[in-house]
């Protein structure tokens, strides 16, 4: 009897758990990245196609960066847009969200 008693638990805690996963995720689809244009993997872009806003963002996250290289690949989110360049002696890579939300940046000696 209590062991019966356990697995009904277990059973319980798990569907609870699993209902409140789907619950989390309702109302935003997360994309497949497969599916999406590209796949996986990064694909170098021209500087000229890189949309404004990715830009902007850039470079307002470090100022008077300049912009050399630029990659796309599909985040979680949508495509994000990897942007490598530098300013002084320091060189940066920045990432942006394709509408322009900044997500990370990281900078290191270029070592000169």
């Amino acid at each position: 009897m209590k062991h019966l008693f356990i697995l009904l638990s277990c059973l319980i805690l798990s569907a609870g758990a699993a209902l409140a996963q789907d619950r989390g995720r309702a109302g935003r689809e997360v994309p497949v990245i497969d599916a999406m244009p590209g796949g996986a993997g990064s694909h170098p872009v021209e500087l000229s196609a890189v949309p404004p806003e990715v830009l902007s963002s850039a470079r307002q996250a470090v100022a008077g960066v300049v912009v050399t290289k630029a990659e796309w690949f599909n985040g979680d989110d949508g495509r994000v847009y990897n942007l490598t360049g530098g300013r002084f002696q320091r060189s940066y890579t920045i990432w942006v969200r394709s509408d322009g939300k900044l997500l990370h940046v990281q900078s290191d000696d270029r070592g000169d």
